[in-house]
Parts: C-alpha cells; sequence; structure tokens
C-alpha cells in the first residue's frame, strides 16, 4: 500500500514552515516609482551591492543570502542577489542563470536530507543551496549552512528554527532565515508594485571565530543578476565581486 509520502514525495524539514516578514537589514530595490530606461537599470547593477545584508541587530553575521525582487511592470524588471562566504579557490560563473550557477548545489538534494547530503563535504563553501524538485509539500528553494562543516566543528542540528545549529551549550550557531515581501508568482498589472523573497544564512560572532580558525582563508563572494522580459525577448546581465571575510 503506498503511503502519502510516497505519492507526493513529502518533505518533512520544511512542511509547514512559512516565511517571516522581510529582515529590515535586507534593503528593498531604491527608486522605482518612476522606472528608468532598462537598458540603464541593467548596466547599473553594480550600484546593487551597497544593498547586501552583512550582519543582523541581534548580532549575526551574514554568511549567505538569496534574495530576489520583482517590479510588476509588465517587463518585471527582476533583481536577484547572491552571496555566500567560501574558499577564495571557489571558481566565478561564466554564466549565471540562477541560485545554482552560484552557490554550491546538487539535483538530488532535498532539505529533508540536510543532515546527510550526499557528496556536499567536496565544496569549500560556508553555504549549501538546495531546489527540491517534484516535491507537492514542503518544495522550496533553500539556502542553509554547510552541514559537514558543521559537524565538523563539533555542532548539532536543532530541532527547532530552519537549518539551525547549536553548540554543546545548547546556543544557537548558524541557522536560515526564509523570508516574504508580498507574492512572487502572479501576471504582471502595471501599477510597479514591489515584491520579495530570499533568504539568509546567519551565524553568531562565537560560531565566526570558530570557523575562521578551522576554515582560513575565507572570502565572501558576492554576486547581482538583474533581468527584465520585454516583447517576449529576454534582456539580461549580472556582475560579481570578492572581498575578505574577517571579524
Amino acid at each position: 500500500m503506498f503511503t502519502y509520502s510516497q505519492l507526493y514525495r513529502y518533505d518533512w524539514r520544511l512542511a509547514g514552515k512559512a516565511p517571516v516578514a522581510r529582515p529590515s537589514v535586507v534593503d528593498t530595490l531604491k527608486n522605482m516609482g518612476h522606472f528608468p530606461k532598462k537598458e540603464e537599470w541593467i548596466t547599473g547593477r553594480k550600484g546593487a551591492f551597497e544593498s547586501f545584508a552583512s550582519n543582523l541587530d541581534a548580532g549575526y553575521l551574514v554568511v549567505g543570502e538569496l534574495s530576489q525582487f520583482k517590479v510588476w511592470d509588465w517587463s518585471v524588471p527582476t533583481e536577484y542577489r547572491f552571496s555566500m562566504a567560501c574558499h577564495p579557490d571557489w571558481p566565478h560563473t561564466n554564466e549565471l542563470r540562477g541560485a545554482f550557477d552560484f552557490f554550491p548545489y546538487e539535483s538530488i538534494w532535498n532539505a529533508s536530507e540536510y543532515f546527510d547530503l550526499y557528496g556536499v563535504s567536496k565544496y569549500p563553501a560556508l553555504v549549501v543551496y538546495g531546489r527540491s524538485l517534484q516535491v507537492a509539500i514542503g518544495g522550496t528553494e533553500w539556502l542553509a549552512f554547510n552541514p559537514a562543516i558543521a559537524l565538523s566543528l563539533g555542532w548539532s542540528l536543532s530541532e527547532d528554527g530552519l537549518f539551525r545549529w547549536i553548540n554543546s551549550a545548547g546556543k544557537t550557531m548558524v541557522e536560515s532565515i526564509w523570508w516574504q515581501d508580498g507574492p512572487m508568482d502572479r501576471q504582471p498589472p502595471k501599477n510597479n508594485e514591489l515584491t520579495g523573497e530570499g533568504w539568509l544564512v546567519v551565524v553568531s560572532q562565537e560560531a565566526q571565530l570558530s570557523i575562521l580558525h578551522h576554515c582560513s582563508p575565507i572570502v565572501f563572494m558576492r554576486a547581482v543578476k538583474r533581468c527584465f522580459n520585454d516583447n517576449n525577448e529576454s534582456f539580461n546581465d549580472f556582475s560579481i565581486d570578492t572581498l575578505a571575510w574577517t571579524n
């Protein structure tokens, strides 16, 4: 007899979870009331590097960000922000179709198997990306701390929170924040309304010290992709930069 999970590929780790409101540290798109010329907006994407989240008010530091913003003009201007702490040898991609080209990613990864992701230890990055395919319940893209690194630091996966790891004293070392600011899938009315959705992976200051001690050298890689669709034509471009990641 088939079970519900066999029929629908139920991913228990994300099923029943809901996004929170957009954290204040995640900047929305600016000056979009009067949309500029499309080519100018595409080529002006480097200005968006100033909008990356770096830390939370509670003192946690951002080690990974996946953010998407849409302006509901007919051409649906869209901005993606990707960032992660990783080894300096992590390659810059020559093509940025989506998050799977930027973050460590395997198509077989599902959130339900997060503790023991296949082959994850080969990726020298602090975060991993998943896009649960053919999952009816709990199926969404996600961004989380690299479980192989968390285990090497002696942390334990918590039953609370999203991809939260704790130390032996029960203190939160790292966790993910899933946020949403309005619906992301709909037909584009021409009203220039702005919506967004994304993930942050954050670490405590204590966790950062442990990471730097055991995993150096580490850099912080960032990318911005902007695109829009107009008269059935797609236009997009992206930029990548790399910064030092220190305490």
